[in-house]
């Protein structure tokens, strides 16, 4: 995304804004259960970038192994079979 930074007018930077004034500020919501949320709507939209980054900052903020199971339990829910392979992928990174 570097290359993109510098010619997508802020872009990035505001991107960034916003997801630490939306996520990662406490609120009637917690941040982590935030994160937990934005993890589960890339994982559902195959985001892999996007993914890597809300499940390494599920673990900084403090996500238990076995909320993070429960959660990746919702994902082949939504989308079937193909969600059950990826979370099975993505237990790697919460482990």
């Amino acid at each position: 995304m570097s290359a993109f930074s510098k010619v997508g007018l802020g872009t990035t930077q505001k991107i960034q804004q916003m997801r630490q004034e939306v996520i990662f500020t406490d609120g009637q919501l917690s941040t982590k259960f935030k994160a937990l949320a934005a993890m589960l709507c890339d994982f559902n939209s195959r985001c892999e970038p996007c993914l890597k980054f809300y499940v390494l900052k599920t673990k900084e903020l403090g996500v238990s192994e076995e909320e993070f199971g429960k959660l990746l339990a919702i994902a082949p829910s939504m989308g079937s079979c193909i969600e059950e392979i990826g979370s099975d992928n993505w237990c790697q990174y919460g482990s």
